[in-house]
């Protein structure tokens, strides 16, 4: 098992769980963590702990706490079915670009029932095949989704590398008569 890392960009008090367990599977103890800690910080995070005054810290409980207050408001918020809901996809945007922006807000969000998820997709569409289809048959699980999705950001994609095509072809640049 690898020490966790903590670059200072995400929530410190997750980051922390992850690290004490490590430390303490292998036997270590609060002494172990305050003196094994600046081998798991990078970046930022690194910066601010030997920025710190020699001797201002003597415990890890202090220690602790200097990081999570130092780093409490560098990550960001919890997503809620708001955020879900406000995304949306922008006009010409590929689907499979909406998808993936939704999909990774998706993926930041504990614990949204199936019907918002499935709501704030579809709810988050533009006008298009896509939308007439959930407009007419609404998919029961997130699974049923995803799939018919996939299946719409492929052809979509696909009607967009034809159209480019076409657009080149009108450009004058002719095609090869074989």
């Amino acid at each position: 098992t690898m020490l966790p890392t903590y670059d200072g960009q995400s929530n410190p008090r997750l980051f922390l769980l992850s690290y004490e367990t490590t430390i303490q599977s292998f036997g270590g103890n609060t002494f172990v963590m305050a003196k094994s800690l600046v081998m798991a910080l990078q970046g930022v995070a690194q910066v601010w702990y030997t920025s710190l005054k020699p001797n201002s810290i003597t415990s890890w409980q202090q220690l602790r706490q200097a990081l999570i207050s130092n780093f409490q408001g560098f990550h960001t918020e919890p997503v809620t079915a708001q955020t879900l809901f406000a995304c949306k996809q922008q006009l010409a945007e590929p689907l499979q670009t909406y998808f993936r922006r939704f999909l990774n807000i998706k993926a930041q969000a504990a614990g949204l029932a199936d019907e918002v998820v499935i709501d704030a997709a579809i709810s988050g569409l533009c006008i298009g095949p896509c939308a007439q289809y959930f407009a007419r048959k609404r998919p029961r699980s997130v699974q049923e989704l995803f799939d018919k999705m996939e299946e719409f950001c492929r052809a979509d994609t696909d009607l967009r590398l034809r159209k480019a095509e076409q657009y080149r072809d009108r450009k004058g640049n002719a095609r090869p008569p074989f």
